[in-house]
């Protein structure tokens, strides 16, 4: 998988003694498995700094193995704009195998500052300093942003170490001076900041603080540069501008709201260019119309309710939340399934004990119910476009143990869980999760809008909204666009499993039928075939409500039905 990577050797080497002995140890890496480069990697970094080692030295080391690295962390993340991302364990351990090189490296890097501070190390070459600082920030930014979808049983993230750094860049005047940096994959070069990058840090955990699924922080990453382009920290001299943020370089915490009491070690940063700047892109937005060339990882109006909430997060009143019923208190221990997957397998345990009803000689009316699988009689493939979905494994798969959180208060619209951390799933924003206060009772679907970990990490809370009441589970086959579209004869079109949710007058109102399908390239307008215990229907998705990392929830217009023992319309 890794062409710049040979097979492993078996001397050791101390990769951090200078640039040639980081470039062997780089060509001695595994070549075809990233966890184990990355582990070999974090290991090497964490041993203590040899003697005698001149800093420089030290440095440029660093410098070849960071720059090698990248690649290692972009094959980790895989591809992080991409739909997909995060919805099986073994994502959800490359994005942590990525978390933790950049912690160390991060790290690293720290312990290389913290000897150009107090032992002079470097003190003629302001041109490296500026470049370990540099480094130093971009590996924290990358940390805050893979943070939320981690294990987070780590150490809090070390704001005083990073306000020490940016005041060890004052003292010296190198937050300003431009620092060239080469672009990736082209010949020329950018100048960057110090200042700016400092900004974006702060900036990055106000607007990554488990509020947006991971495409959509990375998304929101990508912008900052831009968006900050006129934010500059100034001292906290008491009133001024409406929309101020500030943050205290002798405290342990990010950036916060301003509350009115100025300290005399804190720094105020005014967010008025970055609100211009969502203003004026939220309105642009709001008149165009969608091309079809977009990437459908974030449509338009997704992009929409990121940057609105964006907006909401910079802006120095809190905003007030429109909920749709009051929010009342309650303690009710739940039973949970997180993702798709999974929520396909229980669902599918508690109906296989419904009794199944004999099928009926008759055209289905056009307010008939789509029943869902009983006993199952059909065999969903586990086939979903072009690749294998896991939303039709054995229903064994979910029952070997049942998570159970603590619903604390509940509203029309939604409720939060408390509980101990769901160690087998990745319980992300932007989740499909599922819960029930005891086996008799119907499964309640919801989305994951917002996640919190205290403790270490040992425990979680979690904000979800309804998407309806006691889903059903139903095998979906891809409809052929295309009957001479050069297939092979007798080849299965795909199939896999999918959610059917029945229209609801409360909790939450649902004025439609809809269907929770894995995202595999399912896009508006495709024709699929919709098979119930008891009737087949044709149908055609609609634009989605919901689009998430595993899967979307789409309304759908129904094209053609038939029970199971009645041919379609159009069949000999």
């Amino acid at each position: 998988m890794f062409g710049f990577l040979t097979p492993v050797r078996n001397e050791p080497i101390d990769p951090l003694t200078g640039a040639d002995a980081a470039l062997s140890f780089w060509r001695s890496l595994p070549r075809d498995d990233a966890i184990a480069a990355q582990e070999a990697i974090c290991n090497a970094l964490a041993e203590p700094a040899p003697r005698g080692i001149p800093s420089g030295n030290r440095l440029q080391a660093l410098l070849v193995l960071d720059r090698r690295a990248r690649a290692l962390v972009d094959s980790l993340l895989a591809n992080e704009r991409a739909a997909h991302l995060l919805v099986t364990r073994t994502a959800s351990r490359s994005w942590q195998a990525a978390f933790d090189l950049c912690r160390s490296f991060g790290r690293v890097y720290g312990l290389l500052l913290r000897s150009i501070r107090d032992n002079g190390d470097l003190k003629d070459r302001r041109d490296l300093q500026s470049l370990v600082l540099l480094r130093y920030f971009r590996q924290r930014q990358l940390e805050l942003l893979l943070r939320p979808f981690t294990d987070e049983r780590t150490p809090a993230f070390a704001w005083k170490e990073i306000h020490d750094a940016y005041v060890f860049a004052q003292s010296r005047w190198l937050h300003r001076e431009p620092v060239p940096v080469k672009r990736e994959q082209s010949r020329g070069t950018v100048e960057v900041r110090l200042e700016r990058e400092y900004v974006i840090l702060l900036m990055q955990e106000l607007l990554n603080a488990g509020q947006f699924p991971p495409y959509e922080a990375s998304w929101v990453k990508r912008q900052l540069p831009r968006w900050c382009l006129g934010m500059m920290p100034k001292r906290d001299e008491g009133p001024g501008g409406a929309n101020r943020f500030v943050v205290d370089l002798e405290s342990d915490a990010g950036l916060v709201r301003f509350n009115g009491k100025p300290m005399e070690s804190s720094l105020c940063l005014d967010m008025t260019p970055v609100l211009k700047s969502l203003g004026s892109r939220i309105a642009s937005l709001r008149d165009a119309t969608e091309r079809p060339s977009e990437a459908p990882a974030l449509r338009q109006a997704r992009r929409l309710i990121v940057l609105q909430k964006v907006r909401a997060l910079c802006s120095a009143e809190r905003p007030a939340i429109k909920r749709r019923g009051e929010r009342k208190p309650t303690a009710v221990t739940v039973e949970v399934a997180v993702g798709l997957p999974q929520i396909l397998s229980r669902v599918r345990d508690k109906q296989g004990g419904v009794p199944t009803s004999p099928p009926r000689n008759r055209r289905d009316s056009e307010g008939a119910t789509i029943s869902g699988f009983g006993p199952p009689t059909e065999d969903a493939s586990n086939t979903c476009s072009e690749g294998t979905h896991p939303g039709a494994q054995s229903s064994s798969a979910g029952t070997a143990s049942h998570a159970q959180l603590t619903m604390v208060d509940e509203s029309d619209s939604g409720c939060r869980l408390h509980g101990p951390a769901l160690a087998d799933n990745s319980t992300i924003p932007g989740a499909l999760i599922a819960f029930r206060e005891d086996a008799a009772s119907p499964w309640r679907l919801a989305i994951v809008r917002r996640v919190k970990r205290r403790l270490a990490g040992r425990r979680i809370e979690i904000g979800v909204e309804y998407l309806g009441r006691d889903p059903r589970w139903v095998v979906v086959v891809a409809a052929e666009s295309d009957p001479d579209a050069g297939k092979p004869t007798g080849t299965e079109p795909p199939r896999f499993a999918g959610l059917y949710l029945l229209e609801s007058a409360t909790q939450p109102l649902l004025p439609m039928k809809t269907l929770v399908l894995p995202a595999c390239g399912l896009s508006p307008g495709d024709r699929l075939s919709l098979r119930s215990r008891r009737s087949v229907h044709t149908i055609r998705l609609k634009e989605p409500l919901e689009e998430q990392a595993g899967f979307i929830w789409s309304p759908f217009e129904i094209l053609d039905r038939w029970t199971k023992d009645e041919p379609a319309a159009g069949d000999p």
